[in-house]
């Protein structure tokens, strides 16, 4: 028993979220917050070099686009649902902690410079399936989306789906 728990351990290999380093990642200077609907948490800064786009025109206290990363995310995650494809796998799937300080699927809004738009990271891996979360771009300016909604929605399917590839076999 104790050899069959070595070897499930040994499978569990936590890469670096936004939040702890790495190479598209919060500063130390970030002031760091959450906004969490349904199965999602996006997390995103309100001051440093990755602050996103604060507007708040509907003064629900959590900016609009951070709004709506999260709303299309939801969307993104109940059509594929609808479309019989598994869940990505949560960190509880696996054993983990609460990665992102829940076991909702996590959002990372940080500013890639230009030099990409979003990419799925993952957390860990046991035999083929792996958990991970999502960054993406903080404010798409200077982008070529034809507006921040289509880029917001482009990249949550798309990076959305590597995670539910990865809920299936990771390579």
């Amino acid at each position: 028993m104790a050899i069959l728990k070595l070897i499930w351990l040994s499978q569990i290999a936590q890469a670096e979220r936004p939040t702890e380093g790495g190479f598209f990642s919060f500063e130390p200077s970030d002031v760091v917050e959450t906004y969490d609907q349904e199965r999602i948490r996006v997390h995103y800064s309100v001051s440093g070099p990755n602050q996103t786009i604060l507007t708040d025109n509907d003064d629900s206290g959590v900016p609009d686009y951070v709004e709506l990363v999260a709303e299309v995310s939801v969307d993104v995650m109940a059509h594929f649902e609808t479309l019989g494809f598994k869940l990505p796998l949560f960190e509880d799937d696996l054993g983990l902690e609460s990665l992102g300080g829940s076991n909702a699927f996590d959002w990372y809004l940080v500013d890639f410079g230009g030099s990409a738009d979003g990419q799925f990271g993952i957390d860990a891996c046991i035999a083929e399936q792996c958990s991970g979360y999502i960054v993406m771009e903080n404010d798409f300016f200077g982008y070529g989306y034809p507006s921040r909604e289509e880029a917001v929605r482009t990249l949550s399917s798309h990076e959305y789906f590597h995670a539910v590839q990865a809920a299936y076999h990771a390579g």
